[in-house]
């Protein structure tokens, strides 16, 4: 299976904008400024990716990086890649720190795992809103 990388390479097939936003569908709490703070992030580097961290760790799929990479991932992929993190890895990576919103990265994968989330929210604002939601 080629995974998330071979929806990315489609979708840099099809995209007429410099930079392609990706996201993971199990994950329903995005932050609101994702795509300012990955440009953001990315603005201040050379760099042509920049990922979301949530403090401890990269979330490799919440990723922002221009459409140049188009032939690069192609390559890495007809050689029998399929890791993001190995992917990108071979590229310098510019961070976009979401360390105050730990929740956006939440997934939601199970029929557990929507009822976990859906108790959290009854009665609640969203999760851990970023400082600038009014």
């Amino acid at each position: 299976m080629p995974g998330p990388l071979a929806g990315m390479l489609s979708a840099l097939a099809v995209i007429e904008t410099e930079y392609l936003l990706t996201v993971p569908c199990d994950c329903p709490l995005l932050p609101q400024n994702l795509v300012s703070r990955l440009s953001i992030a990315l603005g201040k580097t050379s760099a042509e990716i920049s990922v979301a961290s949530n403090g401890i760790r990269r979330q490799p799929v919440f990723l922002l990086f221009h459409r140049r990479l188009k032939q690069d991932l192609a390559d890495y992929l007809n050689e029998g890649g399929r890791k993001i993190d190995t992917w990108l890895g071979q590229h310098p990576l510019a961070e976009a720190d979401f360390s105050e919103q730990p929740d956006a990265f939440l997934n939601v994968n199970t029929p557990r795992d929507i009822d976990e989330l859906e108790s959290r929210l009854e009665g609640h604002a969203p999760l851990n809103p970023p400082p600038d939601w009014e």
